[in-house]
């Protein structure tokens, strides 16, 4: 990002973060950068960011595989329908946030959340009519399920907010150095 981007940062309530503790860190969706924007700047302040992912990212070029091997958990997202014909299927994602939560429970992580499971759009604002201006509706079911396996371990809960004055940058434009004025997040 540093050879890409002239980023003017704006971000507040790092001073007292502690490398080798645990954080659970929620936070607003509304782009691939995000993930990169947090990673930059929670980097050696805190534990690698550990998230939860759509079971089709593992097909990424590169990243997919790297997400494997630093064991984040692939959740499959089925439909209700699907459950419906597939009963077994019901609470796989549950078992699935569960083992990866044990596992965390042993050395010093941060587990990184999603509140609303999906990124902001204005259509699926619409479609959900979420009585919040720039956030969708909020999913409690991953975060209680961290909390539930996790939470004795957590030394804070980090609610991060992201702000891209001019727009969200795309994934694409990051490493093009388009959409470099975005000013980052407070924690």
């Amino acid at each position: 990002m540093a050879l890409t981007q002239r980023t003017t940062w704006d971000v507040q309530g790092l001073e007292d973060l502690k490398y080798r503790s645990w954080y659970l860190v929620n936070r607003n969706h509304q782009s691939w950068v995000d993930i990169l924007v947090l990673q930059h700047l929670l980097n050696r302040r805190i534990p690698l960011l550990k998230f939860f992912l759509k079971q089709q990212l593992i097909w990424v070029p590169v990243m997919g595989l790297a997400w494997w091997a630093l064991e984040f958990p692939f959740m499959r997202r089925h439909s209700a329908d699907y459950l419906r014909k597939h009963p077994e299927m019901r609470g796989k994602d549950q078992e699935t946030t569960r083992k990866a939560c044990e596992k965390y429970a042993l050395i010093p992580t941060s587990v990184m959340n999603f509140l609303e499971g999906t990124r902001f759009t204005v259509e699926k604002h619409k479609r959900q009519q979420s009585p919040y201006r720039h956030l969708l509706k909020p999913k409690a079911g991953g975060i209680a399920l961290a909390l539930n396996a996790m939470g004795d371990k957590f030394q804070a809960i980090l609610d991060v907010t992201i702000v891209y004055p001019d727009g969200r940058p795309t994934f694409l434009a990051l490493p093009a150095g388009q959409g470099a004025s975005h000013r980052g997040a407070g924690a």
